[in-house]
């Protein structure tokens, strides 16, 4: 998969890009809507997305995502039913729709912190993600994942990588991986990049290695992400971790919550779970 931004100026790249091997292009859209990519910074517009598109598909690429963003500034139901509406509309295979997470130290947060109303609240923010659940869901794609709808068959292979917490080999700036239990992040200064690479230096960057408990609920977090949650035996063989049992006190208050449900085989997010899966979640984490 190749993460492109849907700019003009790529568009006479494609086919060079699917010659080269790459057989899925994700782009980062967003947003459909002018005044919310003006909100996000972003330089290209609706119709950019839709030549891009058009032109991955000229190149020969049959299975295209795109990411789309949900709690943008003076966002509204009605704007982001437009961008869901547009999006559809394009006929792509696989749809990501991410909440805006305010970062420490960014533009956001002062901008948050000035004007709070700009932002979304929990409860708003709870009807952008069911209107796209909604919207999504009846034209066709599955909802496999807390923020991942697919086509049937276009499931994507390498986010389910992460969600097993197997290993997987990031290259490139700020590209990250997970390797022998030691997750590691590559620096996103692009001469620093190029300066290491070129001398067949460490790429800098940043890491840590996950281990007992840190790793266990890593793990469990990235299983409950999926529709098909925390499968108990496989987690027994591969941790040596009866999650069940470990974990039973917070796993009973939760299903008499009504946000996770369990049966032999495996515990998973119930619907209204999945609106507070950061919370479940943080539950299971060292």
């Amino acid at each position: 998969t190749l993460e492109a931004n849907p700019n003009v100026e790529l568009l006479e790249r494609f086919e060079l890009v699917r010659a080269a091997g790459i057989n899925r292009i994700s782009f980062g859209v967003q947003s459909m809507v002018a005044q919310e990519l003006r909100a996000l910074g972003r330089r290209h517009r609706a119709d950019d997305v839709v030549a891009a598109v058009a032109a991955a598909r000229a190149a020969g690429f049959t299975n295209i995502n795109v990411d789309v963003m949900f709690g943008v500034p003076h966002q509204t139901t009605a704007s982001w039913a437009q961008t869901l509406d547009a999006v559809i509309a394009l006929g792509v295979e696989h749809v990501s729709a991410y909440g805006l997470t305010i970062e420490e130290g960014t533009p956001y947060e002062r901008w948050q912190a000035r004007d709070p109303g700009a932002f979304a609240d929990d409860v708003l923010g709870a009807d952008l993600y069911a209107l796209a659940i909604e919207r999504l869901e009846a034209a066709g794609y599955e909802q496999y994942e807390i923020s991942n709808f697919a086509r049937p068959g276009y499931l994507s292979a390498h986010n389910a990588t992460y969600w097993r917490n197997d290993p997987y080999l990031g290259l490139g700036v700020g590209a990250a991986s997970y390797l022998d239990g030691v997750r590691s992040t590559h620096t996103r200064d692009r001469a620093a990049y190029e300066a290491a690479a070129l001398a067949g230096t460490a790429i800098p960057g940043e890491s840590e290695c996950l281990v007992g408990d840190a790793q266990l609920g890593e793990a469990i977090m990235l299983a409950l992400r999926t529709r098909d949650g925390v499968d108990l035996a496989f987690f027994a063989q591969r941790y040596g971790v009866d999650v069940a049992q470990r974990f039973a006190t917070e796993i009973g208050e939760f299903v008499a919550d009504g946000l996770l449900e369990r049966d032999p085989a495996s515990i998973r997010l119930t619907r209204q779970g999945r609106f507070v899966a950061n919370d479940v979640c943080a539950a299971f984490l060292a």
